[in-house]
């Protein structure tokens, strides 16, 4: 078993979520260290399984006593060993033999574009215009240059996408969709289930002014859109 690890369950490790289940009164679910090795050893765990699990529940489970790196545990357990759970969305596009359209820009925070949030000069952020001409299942991402083999960490990072008739954002009013939390990933993301027609302005930014680095914003959508970088030449100042 790795040195790190906490009954079975490596620390600061990655594993995937396979399957969640609910039988006998039991929440659970199953996941897999991709090591293939080094697996959770509390309840419902393969020993415990092995050892307490009635015949019925390894059934249902299609439980097999392999050391392959996969097990099952509550959900409780679950919530309590684990900090993060993220969701991979895959899409393909039509370029590609798939249904969505997607489009891209990339940017930089420099000088003054680099405002920072709403704490600073967040407005000054560079800005940029989406166009839709029908209803749109809308998925947009914001990822920032990977810096650690610089030896420096990620910015806390958010993308906001807010109805503003095409004007330039002043303010967060007009915010579609969730409200994004400012963190520390490589890449965050906003989804808008129907985006109705007009032309929205879409603000990526750092949490901290003068934080400067590339980035890129990636759209998926369900229906044509048009996505460029805004310029003087709208009337913005």
């Amino acid at each position: 078993m790795a040195e790190d690890a906490v009954d079975g369950i490596v620390q600061g490790h990655a594993y995937a979520l396979l399957n969640v289940a609910e039988e006998d009164g039991n929440q659970l679910v199953q996941l897999r260290n991709p090591w293939g090795n080094t697996e959770w050893t509390g309840q419902f765990g393969d020993a415990w399984m092995k050892a307490q699990g009635s015949t019925r529940l390894k059934k249902l489970l299609g439980w097999e006593d392999e050391d392959d790196g996969t097990f099952w545990m509550s959900f409780s357990d679950f919530g309590t060993r684990f900090s993060s759970l993220y969701i991979c969305k895959l899409f393909k596009d039509i370029q590609h033999g798939g249904e969505w359209h997607h489009v891209y820009e990339h940017g930089s925070w420099r000088g003054d574009t680099a405002g920072g949030c709403p704490n600073f000069d967040w407005k000054h952020n560079n800005q940029y215009l989406l166009t839709v001409q029908r209803p749109t299942n809308l998925f947009a991402a914001l990822s920032q240059q990977d810096r650690r083999g610089e030896g420096k960490g990620m910015y806390n990072i958010a993308l906001h996408v807010l109805d503003k008739g095409g004007s330039k954002a002043e303010t967060f009013g007009g915010l579609v969709g969730a409200n994004p939390t400012y963190t520390n990933l490589r890449s965050v993301t906003s989804e808008v289930p129907r985006l109705e027609p007009g032309v929205y302005t879409i603000v990526p930014s750092t949490f901290d002014k003068g934080e400067e680095g590339s980035y890129q914003i990636e759209i998926y959508s369900s229906e044509p859109i048009t996505f460029r970088l805004a310029t003087d030449d709208d009337g913005w100042k």
